[in-house]
């Protein structure tokens, strides 16, 4: 793994802006990642990218990200400069109230659940992208459970936008996950119908998987689109 997520030793040919590496020798982000935006680019598909992260990377995830939007990666991949984040305008900060309803916090706004997920959906661009911590006192404070952390949104009438998350702490376990599935009008579902998101909106990701392979993003996607697709016909 550790080989894999090297820089390529030929700098000259490759050389390394500082946003992609904190040590100046492997990848910050997991190119399989970038892979994964530049294929989707390329295929003319139309998708919304939400960076989730509960720890205090916000801004370097931004930054790495304007470095690939700039095509400052490596040449084999495509430069997608819709992936461009504003540190300043575009990092948002997800949380609960009292009431246990959502809402997205920017340096100039703060959003409803109805307004956030219009937003990160971002329907009327073709490509976007948004950088989004998310508010693990919650989640610890309501014992982990998956009704409480980092929500994804399933409009159950819609079939145009098709919501899926990947995250390596999706557990097969109904009482503690880190994902929970909010359907219109933003009830969470049981730790029991989560479960049976997995495939469809929810995608356990064992880092090494991607680290070794850069198609697995990409396999996933179609895994899900699929039993997506099968879901809907049911």
């Amino acid at each position: 793994m550790e080989t894999a997520l090297l820089w390529p030793s030929d700098e000259k040919s490759f050389p390394l802006d500082p946003r992609l590496s904190h040590d100046g020798v492997h990848h910050f982000r997991i190119p399989a990642f970038f892979h994964t935006i530049s294929a989707l680019a390329q295929q003319g598909r139309s998708f919304s990218v939400v960076v989730r992260t509960f720890g205090s990377d916000a801004d370097d995830v931004a930054h790495a990200l304007n470095a690939f939007a700039e095509g400052k990666h490596l040449p084999s991949l495509n430069t997608v400069p819709e992936m461009k984040v504003d540190v300043e305008t575009n990092v948002w900060h997800g949380s609960y109230n009292e009431d246990g309803q959502y809402q997205l916090r920017g340096n100039s706004a703060e959003l409803s659940e109805v307004e956030a997920l219009n937003f990160l959906e971002a329907r009327s661009q073709k490509i976007s992208c948004v950088v989004c911590t998310d508010d693990y006192k919650w989640w610890s404070d309501h014992g982990c459970h998956p009704s409480a952390d980092k929500p994804v949104w399933i409009t159950q009438e819609d079939t145009t936008c098709h919501h899926i998350f990947f995250d390596d702490n999706i557990h097969n376990n109904a009482d503690d996950s880190i994902v929970p599935v909010r359907v219109r009008a933003f009830n969470a579902m049981s730790g029991e119908d989560i479960l049976l998101q997995q495939g469809v909106h929810l995608v356990r990701t064992p880092t090494c998987e991607p680290i070794f392979n850069p198609f697995w993003f990409l396999d996933q996607i179609a895994k899900c689109e699929e039993a997506y697709a099968a879901q809907k016909k049911v």
